[in-house]
């Protein structure tokens, strides 16, 4: 499995592992970052999550949902990147907990992002993790659906969307 920025060239010190159950989201998600110049990998379950990070030391962040089928959560999976790949940034989010649910129970200083949330937010997290702005681009990940926060013109539905760049 290669991950490739949106030039095609795999990017060993910018790649985001992406770990999102419901397929919408983590698609909209995974699509802004390619497009802000990310390679990414894709997960749709935190036990996954943990194989392809077993096998794939290019990752240099995990995002991830909290809740999610399998046998392990992302809180879980935050906890196995702490123990097995110290230094891997890890950001969480969730649209069902608050900060205080997840993060109390983890050892460390982890992001969380309340759903729905901005791709800026999103953004901000990863140029601390990198260490190194970009140029912006900006959408609303919400359950199911992206808005576009520039007044651009772009094709909406459940299923199509764009990221605009300002």
């Amino acid at each position: 499995m290669h991950a490739q920025s949106s030039s095609g060239i795999a990017d060993e010190r910018r790649t985001v592992l992406v770990v999102e159950d419901d397929l919408r989201i983590r698609l909209q998600l995974a699509h802004c970052l390619r497009a802000d110049g990310y390679a990414v990998v894709e997960a749709g379950t935190a036990d996954q999550a943990v194989r392809i990070l077993a096998a794939d030391r290019r990752i240099g962040c995990v995002f991830s949902d909290v809740q999610m089928p399998g046998a392990l959560s992302g809180a879980d999976l935050a906890r196995w990147v702490m123990l097995n790949r110290p230094g891997l940034g890890v950001i969480l989010a969730s649209g069902g907990l608050r900060e205080e649910q997840v993060v109390a129970s983890l050892e460390g200083e982890v992001p969380f992002l309340a759903k729905p949330f901005r791709y800026a937010r999103v953004r901000d997290l990863l140029d601390m993790i990198f260490g190194e702005p970009r140029a912006r681009i900006d959408c609303e990940v919400k359950e199911g659906s992206v808005t576009d926060v520039q007044a651009l013109p772009a094709k909406r539905s459940e299923h199509s969307w764009e990221c605009t760049t300002p």
